[in-house]
Formats: C-alpha cells, sequence, structure tokens
C-alpha cells in the first residue's frame, strides 16, 4: 500500500510541475488564446485529450 501511495503522489507531483512550468513558461493557457501556433503545450494535450468527434475547433 506504501508503493501504490508514493506512486500516486509521483505521478500528482509530475503533473503539478508540468502545468506550473507551463504557466511561467507561456503565461497563457486555454481560456486567452485560441490559435494553435500559440498555444501552450499542455492546454493542447489537454484539448487533444479532451477533444471528440463532435466537438467544434475553436482553434481555427
Amino acid at each position: 500500500m506504501a508503493n501504490f501511495r508514493i506512486f500516486v503522489f509521483y505521478k500528482i507531483s509530475i503533473l503539478l510541475s508540468l502545468f506550473i512550468y507551463d504557466i511561467l513558461i507561456y503565461g497563457r493557457g486555454r481560456r486567452t488564446s485560441y490559435r494553435a501556433e500559440n498555444r501552450s503545450l499542455v492546454a493542447r494535450i489537454t484539448d487533444d485529450y479532451w477533444a471528440d468527434g463532435d466537438s467544434i475547433d475553436l482553434r481555427r
């Protein structure tokens, strides 16, 4: 059980550091910019992850 807790903490810390790095470097997320070339890496990954076939692409 301790190994599982360490794994979950490790995964959460990696995700948190990714988002903090994304905010620090790019300074913008999914709310401010809808152009694909101006969007940050995490915003593009989360868009690709949450997008389904019926969703409207706001980036064009």
